[in-house]
């Protein structure tokens, strides 16, 4: 079971979701945070990479809070509820469930950082 849907991000929904986020459509507002979401997304895999590695499961997690916003405004979760039961470190969630779980998170941001990237 994949914890993420991947075949549903495409850059016209991104940049529809920046707009509705921000209330505003003129295409260098949503530009301007387009950069700042490549810039966050791309920190978020980063840190991720390095908690991973060190199997930091707590600090994952509050950079899980911190991000759960760009999950959920781009519909990329398969279930909310898993993410949310991973976000507060239930028991239920092993060692080895949360490492599928952030290295499917980890491809997942860079799938994004490679499709935002992509349109500068």
């Amino acid at each position: 079971m994949s914890f993420f849907k991947t075949d549903s991000i495409n850059f016209p929904f991104i940049v529809l979701k920046v707009g509705e986020l921000i209330e505003d459509n003129d295409h260098y507002k949503v530009r301007s945070h387009m950069n700042y979401l490549l810039e966050e997304i791309s920190y978020a895999r980063y840190q991720w990479e390095t908690l991973l590695e060190m199997e930091n499961w707590e600090g994952a997690s509050k950079l899980l809070h911190r991000e759960k916003l760009i999950i959920q405004q781009f519909e990329l979760a398969n279930d909310e509820s898993a993410l949310l039961k991973i976000q507060k470190r239930d028991p239920e969630f092993q060692a080895s469930d949360l490492k599928t779980f952030y290295t499917e998170l980890i491809e997942l941001f860079k799938q994004l950082e490679r499709l935002i990237g992509s349109a500068d």
